[in-house]
């Protein structure tokens, strides 16, 4: 069969692609499938063949996805992000001296730099995690070579690098899983664990691929086996870490975007939740962007406080060098106080 009789036949696949009900399939089953095809195709067949790169594939599945995606029916939901102490507890609980302990804290970490989408680490290639030099330092990229757009389609001949600076914590267990990857290994990154018997020979990982389910699986066992509160703890939650805290620190989108992959501001949306945080910073920013606050003290007067001078918020939240003037024409008669000046000096 020819690549372009291959084509064919897979156009016509995904075109009429239904289940047992005649009903649509959900976009993330649609775009499993094209990637289940695709590495079939690589590892059992000599065709060279290149799925990614089958333009006129795309546009049929890029048309069906889109479609799904306005009426409805390739509902996403949203996965839990990790608290900063979630994300600390969760990356300690893997032990990187056995050998799922040291692909799962390789995993989290390049799923973190690369904002992954849930599916991409199970797809993600050998060959698309690089190490470079750049003014004498190591450093390692990610390279994702197709994704989803924002609209829930797809896009062909597209890429991003997501890079590792030489100051990750990952660096040298990223180092220790590429020396403990058997030489013959498939093309993807993440392989199986040996058995205990060849594990305890030194030989810790398989040739061929991890399962699809196992590798998946991580986010979830380690937030059960660590008791976090009820939440969504998939894949997808590494991605919607990395997003919330880049929006904790008040990344611009832009810049956003150059990380996570997005080519709208509007892909962004979903990742916009407030987390504790932010709401104490907004609350501090409430009460200090307020030029008068019109308090009652349990009569029908009232009296205004006027911040006399600027307040200096540092990061560490403590109030600096702030002087509240009270006017005693509109204090209450019945307050305990007459004319005051509170100076709060750290």
């Amino acid at each position: 069969m020819s690549q372009k009789q291959l084509s064919l036949h897979l156009q016509s696949y995904f075109h009429q692609l239904k289940n047992k009900k005649g009903e649509e399939y959900k976009g993330g089953s649609i775009r499993t499938a094209l990637g289940s095809l695709s590495a079939f195709i690589k590892e059992n067949t000599k065709l060279e063949v290149d799925l990614d790169k089958d333009t006129s594939l795309f546009k049929i599945i890029d048309a069906k996805l889109k479609n799904l995606a306005k009426t409805g029916k390739d509902e996403i939901s949203s996965a839990t992000p990790l608290t900063p102490e979630q994300e600390s507890q969760l990356i300690d609980s893997f032990d990187t001296n056995t050998p799922m302990g040291l692909l799962s804290y390789v995993y989290y970490w390049l799923s973190k730099y690369a904002a992954s989408r849930g599916g991409h680490p199970y797809t993600l290639e050998f060959k698309e995690v690089q190490a470079y030099r750049l003014d004498g330092s190591e450093y390692f990229k990610i390279v994702i070579p197709i994704e989803k757009n924002n609209q829930r389609g797809l896009r062909a001949g597209m890429s991003r690098e997501c890079i590792i600076p030489p100051s990750s914590p990952s660096i040298p267990y990223l180092k220790k899983y590429l020396l403990k990857r058997p030489e013959d290994a498939c093309p993807y990154f993440y392989l199986g664990i040996q058995t205990s018997k060849m594990i305890k020979k030194g030989v810790w990982y398989k040739t061929s691929r991890i399962g699809k389910h196992t590798i998946e699986a991580i986010i979830k066992n380690g937030a059960s086996k660590l008791n976090f509160p009820p939440g969504k703890y998939v894949p997808h939650s590494i991605r919607a870490t990395t997003t919330t805290q880049l929006y904790d620190m008040n990344v611009d989108n832009k810049s956003v975007m150059s990380i996570t992959g997005h080519r709208s501001e509007a892909g962004l949306r979903s990742y916009q939740t407030v987390t504790d945080v932010r709401k104490e910073d907004l609350a501090i920013q409430i009460g200090e962007n307020g030029v008068k606050q019109t308090r009652t003290l349990g009569v029908k007067r009232t009296f205004s406080v006027t911040r006399t001078s600027s307040i200096t918020r540092p990061e560490t939240s403590i109030f600096k060098n702030c002087k509240v003037k009270l006017d005693p024409k509109q204090v209450p008669p019945n307050a305990l106080f007459d004319e005051c000046e509170i100076d709060m000096t750290c």
